[in-house]
């Protein structure tokens, strides 16, 4: 059994995720993800729950994670398989936060045979792929891949007590997601702004 200050913890990296993740399932960049999703109930509420979520000062619990979990999972029921193209980067967005509110729900245990940093790292991984393979030179390379490296170490200092840390931490994720919309918008040939 975890104790209160594991699953603030829990919950802060989960909501640091949404954060950062958020966003680019909301960003447009697939016009066969927003033809999809858009027109679906599920659609709205996860929106709605989402934004809740992108205000520092939201009180989030348990339950708002755990909230999460069936808009998304219905969303994500949409595909028999993962997507591949531009569709591939709202879906797998809206995958790691499905991921992470089912390990602050106890839905997905510490042993899973892939980390949730892992999952995170294959993401940046291709995003920085998908830069390459469309001409697009960022300084560093495998920018997205460093990226996650620095916000996997301010995460590890999450001790679920340090407000400091944890805000700091939640604009860090705001301006990750500003750089993988941007980017995204910048390599995938179908990226527009939201509906």
């Amino acid at each position: 059994m975890r104790d209160g200050r594991e699953n603030v913890r829990r919950m802060r990296r989960a909501w640091l995720v949404v954060v950062r993740f958020g966003p680019v399932v909301e960003a447009g960049l697939s016009q066969e993800w927003t033809e999809t999703v858009g027109d679906q109930p599920d659609w709205q509420e996860l929106c709605d729950l989402l934004s809740v979520m992108y205000e520092e000062s939201s009180s989030v619990s348990i339950e708002s994670f755990s909230g999460l979990l069936d808009p998304i999972g219905s969303l994500l029921d949409l595909w028999d398989e993962d997507p591949v193209g531009p569709t591939y980067y709202p879906y797998k967005s809206a995958e790691l936060i499905e991921l992470h509110c089912r390990m602050v729900t106890g839905d997905l245990p510490d042993n899973a045979p892939v980390s949730l940093d892992e999952w995170i790292g294959r993401f940046a991984r291709h995003v920085d792929w998908q830069l390459a393979k469309s001409g697009i030179d960022l300084q560093p390379p495998r920018s997205f891949s460093l990226l996650e490296e620095s916000l996997k170490e301010i995460e590890r200092q999450l001790d679920g007590a340090s407000e400091a840390v944890f805000h700091a931490a939640v604009e860090a994720s705001r301006e990750a997601a500003n750089r993988y919309i941007d980017a995204l918008r910048s390599a995938l040939p179908d990226s527009r702004e939201p509906r």
